[in-house]
């Protein structure tokens, strides 16, 4: 089962994340998931389901993330504005600051991992494979038509043709 895709793309994402560990906890006191919610909420306050379709990661886990957050200043939560059972998330300026600071590490250690390869073919397979993975978390008992096209470098549209 080596060969099989999906296995080198959870070993090579749990190398990816054991790496990102060791630095962002170690230098700027965050955790992948963590991370991962303060890259998202970039300029914007989020509905927390929001922020867990956009991690991909379990609603309950993204609630359980924000509240070190939320202790340590870097997030806030703000009434919905039209859902009384929702709240929004948003970054303070501490928070806000702090991805400025990670930024530049996270910006060099993606250039590293892609270095000798060509960018805009490694964003193409991977709006690909994106495309097929989501189709297959929506039919697993692969249901429905294949995606058959891989979409070309210069179309970052994410999608099946």
């Amino acid at each position: 089962m080596d060969g099989f895709v999906t296995v080198r793309i959870v070993q090579l994402a749990e190398m990816i994340s054991r790496g990102a560990s060791r630095v962002f906890e170690a230098r700027f006191g965050v955790k992948n998931t963590e991370l991962r919610i303060l890259t998202q909420l970039g300029g914007e306050p989020l509905p927390v389901n929001e922020l867990a379709r956009r991690t991909h990661v379990d609603k309950a886990w993204i609630s359980r993330s924000i509240r070190p957050l939320e202790q340590r200043g870097l997030v806030m939560r703000m009434p919905h504005p039209t859902d009384n059972r929702a709240s929004l998330v948003a970054l303070t300026e501490d928070g806000l600051e702090l991805v400025r600071r990670f930024a530049p590490v996270a910006r060099a250690r993606n250039r590293r991992l892609i270095s000798g390869l060509d960018e805009a073919k490694v964003q193409a397979m991977l709006d690909a494979l994106m495309v097929r993975a989501e189709d297959i978390l929506t039919n697993p008992d692969l249901s429905g038509p294949e995606p058959v096209a891989i979409p070309d470098a210069g179309d970052r549209g994410g999608g099946a043709r």
